[in-house]
């Protein structure tokens, strides 16, 4: 998901690389990709598995650190588009309050 939320956030403005299985880690693949970009932001929920990789391997890159100076706790839960909206570019996201009488009741899923 978080690659799905980076798109929406950053929309065509960046360059995307999606891994879909991290080992072994496509490490030629990534370089080649960090070389193209100007800052290379790592997005992975819970632990910092491909950005500590990455940086042992000398690739320069950020990704925890910058929802912890947003005021984040980016090692636990899920990540969404409001939070990485904040942490990007400090910006709250704007919600789309919907009237009552149009939501469709439905039984609680157990």
């Amino acid at each position: 998901m978080p690659y799905y939320y980076a798109k929406e956030v950053f929309g065509d403005k960046a360059a995307y690389l999606k891994i879909g299985f991290s080992y072994p880690m496509p490490m030629e693949m990534i370089k080649e990709f960090a070389g193209n970009v100007k800052k290379l932001i790592v997005i992975e929920e819970l632990a910092p598995f491909i950005e500590n990789h990455l940086k042992n391997a000398g690739i320069e890159c950020t990704g925890k650190d910058a929802f912890v100076k947003a005021g984040f706790n980016p090692y636990s839960g899920e990540y969404s588009v409001p939070m990485l909206k904040k942490t990007f570019f400090n910006e709250d996201a704007k919600f789309i309050q919907a009237k009552r009488e149009f939501m469709v009741p439905r039984p609680p899923a157990l």
